[in-house]
């Protein structure tokens, strides 16, 4: 009983150690990451100041993602494996 107790424990650690995530889950969080960018932007536009220089390639980034993301869910529910 201890030696199968001690076998999950250790691939829980392994799991917290060298976590695999999905590519959606991968993908989400990427766009997630520019999150504060865009809203600083559309603070800046709601203030009527000027717009940040590099918003531009994060808007066109995120589109990419959003994309990525939507094909991804796409293959996955039609039952394509996903690398």
């Amino acid at each position: 009983m201890f030696i199968k107790g001690m076998a999950k424990f250790c691939e829980i650690i392994d799991q917290i150690k060298n976590p695999q995530t999905d590519p959606e889950t991968s993908l989400k969080a990427a766009l997630k990451a520019t999150d504060d960018k865009v809203l600083e932007a559309a603070e800046c536009q709601i203030a009527g100041r000027e717009l940040p220089a590099d918003i531009i390639p994060v808007l066109d980034e995120r589109q990419g993602l959003r994309e990525q993301i939507a094909e991804t869910v796409a293959d996955a529910a039609a039952g394509k494996e996903i690398v």
